[in-house]
């Protein structure tokens, strides 16, 4: 009886340390992966992540909370109206040029930097668990 329960514990702990190695492993074979293709770099691991959240169906839940986070931010209709100010402030310039391209570009670059930093932060932590999810 006592050989039994010796052996249940070290059995737990290969379990365990299987559970805490099997995301090193898949960090390895990922490297192993970059090492060959050493023009692509870092762009190897962002496209295994990326793979890895799309087969496990991460990634559309993630986008999900993530929109609605903006939403309730307040960061969609704060951009809706910079998109407003920024067409009638080019309206009346007449120097200005008012074209999608212009548009976009200013849009994107004031929408970038306007994220706040609680959706960042939260973001963040639900793509951690959901990597470490999918490693498992």
């Amino acid at each position: 009886i006592e050989g039994r329960e010796g052996r249940g514990k070290n059995t737990s702990c290969r379990r365990e340390a299987k559970a805490i190695l099997a995301p090193v492993g898949k960090v390895v074979s990922v490297v192993q992966h970059m090492s060959k293709d050493k023009g692509k770099g870092k762009n190897v691991l962002v496209d295994h992540v990326k793979e890895e959240l799309v087969e496990g169906g991460q990634k559309k839940r993630l986008y999900e909370d993530l929109k609605q986070s903006l939403i309730e931010s307040g960061w969609r209709d704060e951009l809706k109206e910079h998109c407003k100010e920024a067409m009638r402030a080019r309206a009346k310039a007449s120097s200005a040029e008012l074209t999608l391209e212009s548009l976009t570009k200013e849009v994107t670059r004031y929408a970038q930097g306007s994220v706040p930093d609680s959706v960042k932060t939260d973001f963040l932590e639900k793509l951690k668990v959901a990597i470490l999810k999918e490693d498992q």
